[in-house]
């Protein structure tokens, strides 16, 4: 991969075997809790209090988790401001004003209560790899407690796994939740917590097997002499559902089942992916969330290709929160439109649709492949033949 001038070759580390290699989640604990601690408080242990702390028996045991969510990690439609298109870089969990919050594993405080950059308080922890001291050489990994109505610790402070953090409070639209975040700091910036290092916090978090998605091909599009838009679906059940969907996309094959290699599966000279026939959201989210920050200023991203779109006053999610000139509820950038449908606690199944451009398949093309991939692992496959006799090629003059 080429060398960037602010290190955008790290992407690789955040992968999708789509397009780019998968992330496992390695480096991490393997024996993390969930922030509500299977939702203790709700049926507390006999004689137990918030101060005790999270049980360590209930670290790593996906039994104790807290779901259901009310919003995953990547596309949603945001209801509180009338179902707007929103990349989302945690997952929500709805829960009654003052419940307990613990820490996932042990770490540092760096935020503790308000936060200029947050519109209410907060606790932000740092964590150290498996077996290290320091977050050099291949970076650290925070996790963010967001909308506390109160909090328990102070900057600085060392926090022991599933100690007290605070108490939830309410988003400024009143709903009552905790919003959870994994942030993954790449080691060429190894302290790094910004948002474009948001992983999938289901990626760390024990959880158990989850209902694997349903693939199909909703339609199909001529763009000119050798390419082709699809249109596919995705169903997955819930609760079973973890809601773990990392990426989804499509992949090309000629008549003797060899992949139609699709240009913008590639990185450009700049580490950038353009126009690729996948989404893979952290690797998105990485490439085109901009960073305004000493190391990394705004007026450093002129390199991204879709520079031009690039507001005169900074904002960071000026790409990953685009919508579609169609609909407010969909999202349109870089070759492929987004369109999630809402989600709520008490959904029975996550839907969305997906459109993507392959630039480069006719007239070899034999064979598509649709494919999900899932925080925990695992990939769905879907493959659909013949899908240039379901639409008119183009005619030569």
């Amino acid at each position: 991969m080429p060398q960037l001038p602010y290190g955008l070759r790290a992407v690789v580390l955040l992968g999708l075997s789509l397009c780019f290699p998968i992330v496992q989640a390695v480096g991490f604990d393997d024996q993390v809790i969930w922030p509500l601690c299977g939702r203790i408080a709700a049926e507390p242990p006999a004689a137990w209090q918030a101060q005790d702390g999270c049980p360590l028996d209930r670290a790593g045991d996906p039994s104790f988790s807290d779901v259901p969510l009310s919003s995953t990690y990547g596309p949603r439609q945001k209801a509180s401001e009338n179902f707007r298109y929103d990349f989302h870089r945690g997952i929500d969990i709805p829960t009654p004003y003052g419940t307990p919050v613990f820490a996932l594993t042990a770490g540092e405080v760096r935020i503790a209560g308000l936060n200029p950059e947050y519109a209410d308080a907060l606790v932000q922890l740092r964590h150290w790899r498996p077996g290290m001291t320091s977050c050099q050489p291949t970076g650290c990994y925070s996790s963010s407690y967001h909308h506390l109505s109160s909090v328990a610790v102070q900057v600085g402070q060392q926090v022991s796994k599933g100690q007290l953090l605070g108490f939830t409070g309410a988003s400024q639209s009143g709903f009552e939740h905790l919003h959870f975040e994994i942030r993954n700091a790449p080691g060429f910036d190894p302290y790094s917590a910004w948002q474009r290092d948001a992983i999938h916090p289901l990626r760390v978090l024990p959880q158990n097997p989850s209902a694997l998605p349903r693939l199909r091909i909703l339609n199909t599009e001529l763009t000119g002499p050798v390419g082709l838009r699809v249109t596919l679906g995705l169903e997955q059940d819930l609760p079973a559902g973890g809601l773990g969907l990392v990426a989804l996309g499509i992949r090309a094959f000629d008549a003797l089942g060899n992949e139609i290699e699709q240009p913008g599966n590639q990185p450009d000279a700049q580490g950038y992916h353009v126009q690729p026939s996948g989404f893979h959201f952290e690797q998105a989210n990485f490439e085109f969330t901009h960073k305004d920050s000493g190391q990394l200023p705004w007026e450093s991203f002129s390199n991204c290709p879709y520079h031009d779109a690039h507001p005169p006053l900074y904002d960071p999610h000026v790409h990953m929160d685009r919508p579609a000139v169609t609909s407010a509820s969909a999202h349109a950038f870089n070759g492929y439109e987004i369109y999630p449908a809402p989600l709520s606690a008490h959904s029975s199944s996550y839907q969305l649709e997906a459109t993507f451009a392959l630039n480069n398949v006719i007239p070899g093309l034999s064979c598509v492949q649709l494919q999900a991939e899932m925080a925990n692992g695992q990939t769905v496959f879907q493959r659909e033949c013949g899908l240039l006799d379901r639409v008119q090629l183009p005619v030569n003059p």
